[in-house]
């Protein structure tokens, strides 16, 4: 049927349009966060022991804070990423780097202890740059490239365009986390003056035995 329309434009806007909205529900911290929101929150206080639980909470330190590969920040954890963009089908992921040390979450009724081993993270990338002709790259970005064997420059010598994103929980920052709790001896508890130490316990979110511990500072689920 030919009435005029521009069925065909509109068929193939509507196919890009699906296909990126796909990409995007599909992405590993859309996932991690629709993860989270399924489980209801718990205040630190009433999680019991072998509980699969989510709680929300302040960040504070616990161990030396670890540092930010691009921008030098200190925090608990961090991702950085770059990307190269690649001819029209747009940015290709070419390096990740995440880590983190142990940290404590905080909220009104009491502290877990966050063991970042076996983590999955959606991290809001609050830091965007990038380098290329016209923007040389910094030492950080060069060192976090050099890391990946990646190059800044191409064969005539001219600075890659290559974008970069990164993001960090920091002190103070309002994060919620998923994981399996069990209660443990506080080894922070001073021993008292009679020689005797004061066996407190304290909580610790690890994760499960089949999966990872899921840790977001998305406002989409920090306030759900």
């Amino acid at each position: 049927m030919n009435d005029g329309f521009p069925w065909f434009p509109l068929m193939i806007a509507a196919g890009v349009l699906l296909f990126f909205g796909a990409r995007w529900w599909l992405s590993e911290a859309e996932q991690t966060k629709r993860a989270i929101r399924s489980i209801p929150r718990t205040p630190i206080r009433d999680v019991r022991d072998g509980e699969l639980v989510r709680i929300v909470g302040k960040l504070r330190y616990l161990a030396e804070p670890t540092i930010a590969p691009l921008s030098g920040r200190r925090c608990a954890y961090f991702e950085a990423r770059a990307f190269e963009k690649q001819g029209r089908s747009g940015l290709t992921e070419r390096a990740m780097e995440g880590g983190g040390v142990e940290f404590l979450l905080e909220d009104e009724t009491g502290r877990a202890v966050i063991d970042p081993v076996l983590l999955r993270a959606a991290v809001v990338e609050d830091v965007k740059s990038q380098s290329g002709i016209w923007m040389a790259p910094s030492d950080r970005m060069e060192a976090f490239l050099a890391r990946h064997a990646l190059a800044t420059t191409g064969a005539l010598g001219l600075n890659k365009a290559i974008f970069y994103r990164e993001g960090v929980f920091e002190e103070g920052e309002t994060i919620t986390v998923v994981g399996l709790g069990t209660s443990e001896l506080d080894p922070s508890e001073r021993t008292s003056m009679s020689g005797y130490r004061n066996r407190s316990m304290r909580l610790r979110i690890s994760a499960p035995a089949d999966g990872h511990v899921l840790i977001s500072d998305h406002p989409s689920v920090t306030k759900a």
